[in-house]
């Protein structure tokens, strides 16, 4: 297991304030930000899934009020596979399934009812639960990046990506320079370049503390992120259990 021990919020914000930026054209800045970005990615990979198998992922979300606790399950497949079932005091609050072929279902807890909400709406829904992190199909999702220098941080050094996306917050991403793992997101106040107000909620920060090797692969199993004034620490643990069809194509 790979540790990264990280500094308080209030000291990020500080230190953020005065990172350097290297000079480059703008040709060299996105080239050099896709580098970054891809070298994380591989790291984040489930290639090395068997076919046979499904990835289980169970995330405990403890909210400033440790008795205020959600838990959320994926399970990921080749082949565009994918359940998620996210639970609140016991009960379903939000869960989606695919077989990734002709099933793209929602659950409404108002209603208890599933529906088919197609593909496209089934990936933009379920991209902030991606198991491969934020930027995985970015390019896809018509983002747009450029490389913003070296960060420094309590004397740790970091590559920092600033991603804009089209009608979301603009987001700025560092990577740790040394493992190229993903260690913190700031989510600056504009949407498509024009500032908004900072009493609009939204995820502040999100910081990534720890990651576990699953395979050949190294996924994320400490979080905490700031949404809203409402800190969320989350703590998840990964499983390769045998595959089943049920799983995403059951409503039940």
């Amino acid at each position: 297991m790979r540790k990264f021990l990280y500094t308080a919020p209030t000291t990020i914000f500080f230190l953020l304030m005065q990172i350097p930026v290297i000079a480059q054209n703008a040709s060299a800045k996105i080239d050099s930000a896709v580098a970054v970005i891809e070298r994380f990615q591989r790291m984040m990979s489930l290639e090395g899934i068997a076919s046979d198998s499904i990835l289980l992922a169970q995330t405990t979300i403890v909210m400033t009020n440790p008795a205020d606790t959600f838990v959320m399950r994926r399970w990921w497949a080749t082949g565009g596979r994918l359940r998620i079932e996210v639970m609140h005091n016991d009960t379903l609050q939000t869960a989606y399934h695919s077989d990734g072929k002709t099933l793209y279902r929602k659950y409404y807890p108002r209603m208890h009812n599933w529906v088919d909400i197609g593909q496209t709406n089934f990936i933009e829904q379920t991209m902030p639960y991606e198991l491969r992190g934020p930027l995985h199909n970015w390019q896809a999702q018509n983002a747009r990046v450029d490389y913003r220098g070296m960060a420094e941080i309590e004397g740790l050094h970091f590559d920092m990506v600033h991603v804009e996306l089209p009608d979301n917050f603009s987001r700025n991403y560092f990577f740790d320079i040394t493992s190229g793992l993903l260690t913190l997101v700031m989510e600056l106040n504009d949407v498509d370049g024009v500032a908004v107000a900072d009493t609009i909620e939204h995820t502040r920060w999100k910081a990534y503390h720890e990651y576990m090797p699953i395979g050949e692969s190294l996924l994320p199993s400490q979080e905490s992120f700031l949404r809203g004034n409402t800190l969320h620490t989350q703590f998840t643990t990964y499983g390769i259990i045998p595959s089943s069809n049920d799983i995403f194509t059951d409503d039940q």
